[in-house]
C-alpha cells in the first residue's frame, strides 16, 4: 500500500479511536452518578429500600458525642460547611420550594465513603406543605452537587453526618 491510499486510512482509524474514547467517558460519567443513591423518606418505595441497607450499621453517625470525642469542632464545621453549600448550590439553580413557610427543615442522613464523598442520602422534608414535584427536584439537584462535593473530612471506614438542617425559603 502506499502512502496515499494509507492516510484516509489512518484519518478513519484515529477518528474511530477518538470516538470510542469519549464513549468511554461518557459511560464513566453515568456510572459515577449512578453510585449515589437519593432516598426520601416521603416516598414508601425509597424508605423501603433505605431501611432494607442497614447504612446505620455500618456508617457510625460521626455527629454523634460518644463517636467522635476528639474532633468533634471538625465534624460539626464539616457539617456547617455542607449544609452551607447545598444552599448556595440551591440559590444558584434558582431553586424555590413554593411554599409560604419562611424555613424548610429537613431530616438528613448522609453517608459517605472514607475520603468524604457522598455514597446514600436519605432525607425527610418536615414541612408538610411542600409537593411532590419540589421534594423531587430538591432530590435532583442534591444528586447534580453530590457528584463534585467531597466533604473535607478523610477516615479509615465509610461514616455518616445525620441530623437536622433548616434552609431558607425563597
Amino acid at each position: 500500500m502506499n502512502n496515499k491510499n494509507a492516510t484516509p486510512l489512518y484519518f478513519f482509524l484515529f477518528c474511530l479511536l477518538f470516538l470510542s474514547c469519549g464513549e468511554k467517558k461518557v459511560e464513566k460519567e453515568t456510572a459515577k452518578s449512578e453510585d449515589i443513591s437519593i432516598y426520601d423518606f416521603a416516598n414508601e418505595a425509597d424508605k423501603n429500600k433505605f431501611d432494607k441497607l442497614n447504612l446505620d450499621e455500618t456508617h457510625p453517625n460521626l455527629l454523634s458525642p460518644q463517636i467522635s470525642t476528639t474532633d468533634f469542632d471538625q465534624i460539626m464545621e464539616s457539617w456547617t460547611e455542607l449544609h452551607q453549600e447545598i444552599g448556595k448550590y440551591l440559590n444558584a439553580n434558582d431553586f424555590d420550594w413554593q411554599v409560604d413557610d419562611h424555613n424548610i427543615n429537613i431530616l438528613h442522613k448522609f453517608y459517605f465513603d472514607p475520603n468524604g464523598k457522598i455514597k446514600s442520602y436519605f432525607f425527610r422534608i418536615l414541612n408538610n406543605e411542600v409537593s411532590y414535584s419540589k421534594r423531587k427536584e430538591y432530590a435532583g439537584l442534591v444528586l447534580a452537587f453530590a457528584r463534585d462535593y467531597q466533604l473535607p473530612l478523610n477516615r479509615d471506614a465509610q461514616y455518616a453526618q445525620c441530623g437536622k438542617t433548616r434552609y431558607m425559603s425563597n
